[in-house]
């Protein structure tokens, strides 16, 4: 939103408790050398006290630098501040300069009695404060960076941020007074001034071990212009503090060496050789500032790159806090990604559409339109030329669609009317009747149309209709009693009491109308699980409380459920199979190899309701690999991105790559690796080395790619077309039948079945009513007289 040269910049004070301090004159104060400034261009001062004497300012008298001057209250917190509108600087209506320096004047450091407190609460509390709360802008609808109850929103980097300490004190002593014992400002300065003037400045280290001198740099200034080029005094760091976790990574990198990580010369489009990709990268952005990548810091607190996290969404839009200040990470987004599913499997159906698929809309309009007129016109003309149509009119039309023709009365046929009529109407029946017979021949040839998942909701098992995610809390409440929760807590709850040995538990809820779901293998403390049914595992016993309150009735739902986390409970329904099918559950020590090819052979049987679910990455390789080596299956992926999230990589402190940078040499180059494309280009060779050197688990040979249709497929149009053939016979029989003497036969015949059907019926129920009666009479009579019965 703002450039770089309008950072919030850092400026630091200690107010300290002063009363064993407050009795000594002004002449044991030490006096800051006029020519401290000299030099320093294009920065923005500011001179933080807590009541000094005014004669220590006398430096600023030649300096034209923009400055600001604070007197700052002795508080202990930051929220005990009432007024810190005060301290900030409205961006918005002003021009803050590319880079501040901030000059601490504390009484305590700068008297020689050696009287110190070891409380660093007060330090802290307002380097936070001056960093954080100085360059701000007012909007109401912002959310980041912002302090609670106020309108103000803060702009924060620590990268052009220059803190200065005078002191008295030596280095250790220094240290020990303000607690820097570890990370904070990476630009942070510390100005040693004596009776003689100004001696040395010590810098913090970028990596240091905790404790000892060698945590600062320090340069031996005299009477030279120290300050003048005071962007180059911070050194560059030596070594980077790697980090790297993928979510679904198939090798243990918990426990990651500095033997282990590839080196800047290897060729990665190599296929002699398999390298990790990511550390790959890092490596060389690393290498190429001269610096190393160390996995193995120990108690050296080195610069940190953060490789492919989920969480650069995050870091991105943190809070103000200590945290954010110490650490000061930055953030550059490479991708998106999320959880995606593949399956070859497919529903076949046959809808009333299909048969009206071989004409177009427009030519079914015009044929209805002109069979009906020319009927009208025939039943007219022959209504009114015989008073009484002769013969049925309507079957002479029908029976051309069927290639048959239908007997005409002679003084009928003879008449040129109907012989003109017949002559334009025939030809056009039979074409379109030929026409309609060919193209329906070829599609019951072609395979069926067939329904297939496309989302992650039509992956929910659910009787009735699709599945719909409730949005309004009624919708939730009744998605909620419709849940067995018991069910859940049978299956999942075996984790809880699961033996170490063991990984895996026995689902006896699964069935085979709703969707398996098997993922790749999964590497978690050592051994070798599924990362689908670890995340679902890891996310049962997390949220067990949440799904407790959801499941057993409680009308308070919560309202931060999102669709994605309702969906993810949805396939928590032990009806859903996360374990492949064969799998030995007692087992506990299956190779990486033998997981996946147990997942494989599920997800290559397309007869079986079975998904394939991991990352976007690993779902993009395994469609790559299984279409080439099962092409007679056809294999889809989903549409959308179940839990879907920003990823990246993050920088934590680093320097400055030049003068006019915001960002480290390191963080440069990898934006160089981004920006020129080569980055996209590792992650396509990544994944294509994914399956280099795995095999499938069955020869796929057929050569017949299309199956033959069976009866429970396109032939079922043969039992459609014969049903439809004797409803229209029936329904002529009644339309047409009454012309004829046996007809009326039939009528009669039918009259007299059913009366005889209704006499048998009612002599049935006669016969049931009087067997009723007589029951109940004789359990009357053994009531009035029970001394018959004696």
């Amino acid at each position: 939103m703002f450039p770089a040269t309008c950072i919030v910049l850092l400026s630091v004070v200690f107010p300290l408790r002063m009363s064993n301090c407050e009795h000594l004159a002004e002449n044991s104060y030490l006096s800051v050398p006029n020519d401290f400034l000299k030099g320093v261009e294009n920065c923005d001062l500011q001179l933080l006290h807590n009541g000094i004497s005014s004669s220590y300012f006398s430096f600023l008298q030649d300096i034209l630098l923009p400055r600001t001057i604070l007197v700052v209250p002795l508080i202990h917190k930051i929220g005990e501040v009432s007024s810190f509108e005060t301290f900030v600087l409205d961006i918005l209506k002003s021009r803050p300069g590319p880079d501040k320096m901030s000059i601490w004047l504390s009484k305590l450091l700068l008297k020689t009695e050696k009287k110190y407190r070891t409380d660093s609460t007060y330090f802290y509390a307002w380097l936070l404060f001056s960093s954080s709360y100085h360059y701000g802008f007012q909007c109401e609808k912002c959310n980041h960076n912002v302090v609670r109850g106020h309108d103000w929103n803060f702009v924060q980097s620590n990268k052009n941020v220059y803190p200065i300490v005078l002191t008295h004190f030596d280095v250790l002593e220094t240290a020990k007074i303000l607690r820097i014992y570890h990370r904070i400002s990476e630009n942070f300065l510390m100005a040693f001034i004596s009776h003689s003037g100004l001696s040395e400045v010590c810098l913090m280290r970028i990596g240091f071990c905790i404790g000892g001198r060698q945590n600062f740099v320090c340069k031996q200034i005299g009477r030279r212009r120290v300050l003048a080029n005071f962007w180059k005094l911070v050194t560059l760091p030596k070594a980077w503090s790697g980090t790297y976790g993928p979510i679904d990574r198939q090798e243990e990198y918990g426990t990651l060496l500095n033997k282990d990580l590839p080196h800047p010369r290897t060729n990665p489009f190599g296929r002699e050789n398999s390298i990790n990709i990511p550390l790959y990268m890092a490596v060389i952005i690393v290498t190429g500032t001269n610096a190393s990548l160390e996995f193995e810091q120990g108690s050296i607190s080195y610069p940190i790159v953060t490789i492919e996290t989920r969480e650069v969404d995050s870091f991105q839009y943190q809070k103000l806090s200590e945290y954010s200040l110490q650490y000061q990470r930055l953030s550059e987004f490479t991708y998106t990604s999320g959880y995606q599913f593949l399956t070859c499997y497919a529903e076949s159906y046959l809808s009333f559409d299909f048969y009206l698929t071989p004409f177009q809309p427009t030519l079914w309009v015009s044929f209805l339109i002109s069979v009906l007129l020319t009927f009208m016109v025939l039943y007219f003309y022959t209504s009114w030329k015989h008073h009484r149509p002769p013969y049925a009119v309507w079957w002479s039309f029908v029976s051309l669609f069927l290639d048959d023709s239908s007997s005409v009365p002679q003084v009928i046929g003879s008449a040129l009317f109907y012989r003109l009529l017949f002559c334009t109407w025939g030809p056009v029946a039979v074409l379109l009747t030929n026409c309609y017979s060919g193209l329906m021949i070829s599609e019951l040839n072609a395979p069926l149309k067939q329904a297939r998942a496309r989302v992650f909701e039509d992956l929910v098992c659910q009787s009735g209709s699709n599945f719909k995610i409730p949005t309004v809390p009624e919708e939730l409440s009744r998605w909620a009693e419709r849940v067995p929760f018991e069910n859940y807590k049978a299956y999942w709850g075996q984790l809880f009491s699961l033996d170490e040995s063991k990984l895996f538990i026995r689902n006896d809820f699964a069935l085979d109308d709703c969707y398996s779901m098997v993922s790749s293998p999964f590497q978690i403390i050592g051994r070798t699980t599924y990362f689908w049914y670890s995340m679902l595992s890891v996310e049962f016993i997390n949220n067990f409380n949440l799904l407790l309150s959801l499941f057993i009735k409680n009308p308070k739902i919560p309202s931060t459920l999102s669709s994605d986390n309702i969906l993810t409970f949805s396939f928590m329904n032990p009806v859903h199979r996360q374990l492949p099918e064969g799998m030995n559950l007692t087992r506990n020590n299956y190779s990486t190899n033998e997981l996946q090819a147990l997942a494989e052979r599920d997800t290559i049987n397309c007869e079986g309701k079975t998904v394939f679910v991991s990352t976007l990455e690993a779902v993009q390789s395994k469609m790559v690999f299984l279409n080439k080596h099962y092409p007679s299956k056809k294999f889809h992926s989903g549409e959308r991105l179940l839990d879907q999230a920003w990823f990246g990589w993050t920088f934590e402190r680093g320097g400055r790559s030049s003068k006019s940078s915001s960002v480290s040499a390191v963080q440069r180059n990898f934006q160089a690796l981004v920006y020129s494309g080569i980055y996209s280009r590792l992650k396509i060779e990544m994944a294509r080395k994914t399956w280099l050197r795995r095999n499938p688990v069955a020869n796929d040979t057929t050569t017949n790619i299309v199956s033959p249709l069976t009866m429970n497929e396109g032939l079922i149009t043969i039992f459609m077309i014969s049903g439809v053939l004797l409803a229209l016979a029936a329904v002529s029989l009644v339309i047409e039948g009454y012309k004829y003497d046996w007809y009326g036969g039939l009528m009669s015949c039918r009259r007299g079945y059913a009366s005889i059907f209704c006499r048998k019926y009612c002599i049935l129920r006669l016969k049931k009513c009087r067997k009723q009666n007589r029951r109940i009479s004789d359990a009357s009579q053994i009531v009035v007289n029970p001394s018959l019965e004696i």
